[in-house]
């Protein structure tokens, strides 16, 4: 028993602080699993659309990591809304990453008709 909690304590972020150079890492773990909640529970990230346009990448990576498939639909259809030829190769590199068809299908029909 005492070497459990002597773990817990040694892993604990109340008994150890990370370095402040941790600290973005962790907001976007924060913001990531808020938002992935809020989503599954209510249908919406409850992200301002600037909110938004700074998480997205992120959300998408984890609703593709935890299979969250209404979150990442959100995901794709909000980068589609966005592509434009100076982000494109981006996009196609996102979606081709985190297996988004909806996006690749958009991106590449918007590319044709540029």
């Amino acid at each position: 028993m005492l070497l459990v909690l002597t773990n817990l304590e040694k892993s604990s972020l109340l008994f150890h602080p990370p370095a402040k150079n941790r600290l973005p890492h962790l907001t976007e773990c924060v913001i990531q699993i808020q938002a992935l909640l809020s989503f599954i529970y209510t249908g919406s990230t409850n992200l301002s659309p600037r909110e938004l346009d700074r998480w997205a990448e992120s959300l998408l990576k984890a609703a593709d990591k935890y299979a969250v498939g209404p979150l990442k639909r959100h995901m794709e259809k909000h980068f589609s809304a966005q592509i434009t030829k100076k982000n494109f190769v981006e996009v196609a590199l996102l979606s081709d990453t985190h297996s988004a068809d909806l996006l690749k299908k958009v991106g590449w029909r918007n590319i044709i008709n540029y």
